[in-house]
Order: structure tokens, then sequence, then C-alpha cells
């Protein structure tokens, strides 16, 4: 089965068993929590770093502006309507998230972002959800009902009990529950427990959860060019041709010039159409950006296969909308002289005219995944690490 939330999904952090006290009494505080690589394009280069915040969902000064590495450290469950207690509608967009997780939100930062402002961000892979903590009321205090401890006296005219709804009014209510049978053929479809495509070897097709049901993914394999199955992997990228304003941008010529790269410029690069390669997977941000500009760069030409790999394929972590995020920064990176184009980032503006996702082969070489071809490697750790973003 495949879990699928068509909006943000909604969490509960767990409270301590015993205490003498009835779970009904508890009250749910809602708290907007997110992750992913953020993107911060800048004068001096393209900036990435992992984000994983929490903000608070509503307007209590007497509540904790953040939950902290509670989110992390704590196993969290679904808020569904069997739920226990009542909940605290979010009252705050979760738009603050961007902001508050900016750079230039850090106070010892802003005169550095100031001196090096950021003309673009872009927030890849982001997983935007509710988390609500349970407290409790007594008194006229407020009880951390996950650490029984006081967090403040809160009065009446604050309106914290009319605000109050039973739990499942803001449960989980679109959560899906999703048969893994291929739509096309009946078959068990496969897939790891956080891959956003699911694999039918039996009819070669790939799917995606949307709308509450599946939508195919168009997909094609570069072919192993060397008989060495039993060290490959097959790692997924997304191939976007895509249609660009405010730059020039459509032949591999055009990408020479824009780099600035010490070769001339033939006929043939004129026609030969430019596609912008991002990974369909996350790993850390600098990585992420390394391995979208070579392949970018290299443009990888080969006799396309419309087949499942035969041998181990990587899941598909990050969707093809979220590549489509990273191209500014992608592009940006790519830039010479940068220092003249990033003031004119505002003004790019891409839309995705094609896409396709691609199964490139790696072979296995120690501790690092190698394609040989290009003379691309990273190391096989940072897969590992990638699927905790």
């Amino acid at each position: 089965m495949v879990i699928h939330c068509p909006r943000q999904c909604r969490y509960l952090l767990p409270v301590p068993e015993g205490g003498g006290e009835a779970a009904e009494d508890l009250m749910l505080v809602p708290y907007w929590r997110l992750r992913g690589m953020l993107f911060s394009c800048r004068t001096s280069g393209v900036e990435g770093r992992v984000v994983d915040t929490s903000l608070l969902a509503v307007r209590y000064p007497v509540l904790p502006n953040s939950l902290g590495v509670r989110p992390q450290a704590m196993k969290l469950r679904f808020l569904t309507s069997e739920t226990p207690g009542r909940v605290l509608p979010h009252k705050i967009s979760p738009r603050l998230l961007l902001s508050s997780a900016s750079p230039a939100s850090i106070p010892f930062l802003q005169e550095d972002a100031a001196l090096n402002p950021s003309f673009h961000e872009a927030l890849v892979g982001e997983a935007v959800s509710l988390i609500h903590t349970p407290v409790r009321l007594r008194d006229g205090l407020l009880v951390d009902a996950v650490l029984n401890r006081p967090l403040g006296r809160i009065t009446e005219e604050e309106g914290l009990a009319t605000d109050l709804l039973p739990s499942g009014e803001e449960s989980c209510a679109s959560l899906r529950f999703l048969p893994t049978l291929c739509p096309h053929c009946g078959w068990d479809m496969e897939g790891e427990k956080d891959a956003l495509v699911l694999l039918c070897r039996n009819c070669q097709s790939a799917w995606t959860a949307e709308g509450g049901g599946f939508t195919r993914v168009d997909f094609a394999l570069f072919p192993n060019p060397r008989d060495e199955d039993d060290a490959l992997l097959y790692l997924p990228f997304w191939i976007m041709r895509i249609e660009a304003g405010g730059v020039r941008l459509q032949s591999f010529a055009d990408l020479v010039r824009f780099a600035n790269w010490p070769r001339a410029v033939r006929p043939e690069m004129e026609e030969k159409l430019l596609s912008f390669w991002t990974p369909a997977f996350k790993v850390r941000p600098s990585l992420y950006l390394r391995l979208a500009r070579s392949l970018t760069s290299l443009q990888l030409r080969g006799e396309l296969e419309r087949r499942l790999p035969g041998g181990p394929i990587y899941p598909v972590t990050l969707p093809l909308r979220e590549g489509a995020e990273s191209l500014k920064p992608l592009i940006a990176s790519m830039a010479v002289p940068n220092r003249e184009f990033m003031p004119h980032l505002p003004k790019v503006r891409i839309k995705v005219r094609a896409a396709i996702l691609a199964f490139v082969p790696f072979v296995r070489d120690g501790a690092e995944l190698v394609h040989r071809p290009a003379r691309l490697s990273l190391g096989a750790k940072a897969l590992s690490w990638g699927r905790m973003i």
C-alpha cells in the first residue's frame, strides 16, 4: 500500500504513558515543519544548505516558537479522527517558514546578507507538514504534556478554550491508502518506502501517486556499455526541456556562451537542443548542484531504451516539480560572469516544456559510485545521508 496525502500531512508527538490524567483533556498545538535543501543565489555564488525547522502555527505568546529537535528525535504518529484530545486550528500560513529558514532571518548573518544580498531563493525537495504537540491546562497554567513542565499562565481573554476543535475536524482526512497494483496490467509494483515512483516489471511502466490515484511517468534507460551488472546501481535523473524568458538557453551553443567555456562554437552546437539534468534523489545541496551541472554540461547521448533496468535501481525521492524548482539555482551557478548575471535572475522565467525520467548506470568502485563514460563519481554514503533530508 502507498500512503498518499494530497495536502500537508498531520502528525502527533507521542504522549508519555501514565500520569493519571485523561487523554481526552489534551490540547494539541500545531507547528509547521519544513525540511529540504535551500539554495540562495548571491553575487558571490549559489549557496546551499539543508533546513529542518519548525514554527508555531498559532498566535499565543505563552507557547514556544519552535519544537526544537523533537520532530527529529521522537517517533511521530498520524493525527486521525480517533486521536484523543482537542486541536487548535492553525492560524499562520506556512509561507512564513521559508522566510524563517532564510539566512537573512538569523541575527548574526543579517549584516552579511545586507552586503551580499540574495536575488533568488529556492527550497528544493521541501516537505511541509503540521506537527501537533500535546499540552494540558491546569488551573490557568499551560503545561507541556511531553516533559510535564509548565509553559506559563494563559488568561480567559486569550480564548484558548473557545478555539479548540475535535481532533476529527483537523485530522488527516485527505489521507489515502492506494494499492500498489499497476493501473495498466494489475501486476504488483515495486518501490522502497520512500520511493515517489513505483515500477511495474511486468508491463515495463512507471507510476507516481497524484490526485488520489496513479499517473504514468515517462522514462528511459541509458544502457550499460560494459558487462558489469553485478556492480551496477542505476541512479534516476530528470531530463527537462525548458522555455526560458530573460535568458537565452535553447541550444547547446547558448550554454557554451552563457557559461563562457573555452571552446569554439560550431554550427552543429547551434542545432543541438539543450536539456537540463537534475538528480531525482536527495543529496547534500553542494553535491546536488555538482551532479546537475556536470550532466547538463555533458549532455549525455546514447541509444535510449524504453525499458526498466535489469539491475538495482535507486528510488526516486525528488519529484519533477522539485527538480524544476532547482533550475534557477542551477542556471545561476553556471553563469559567467556571475556578478553581472545575478541581479537579472529575478526577471528570469522558466517553464518546463517536456521531461523524462532517465536511469543512468553507475558502477561501484570501492566507496564510490562511478559513471565511467562521463567520468562522474559520488560517494555511496552520500546517498544514505540524502535519504534523511
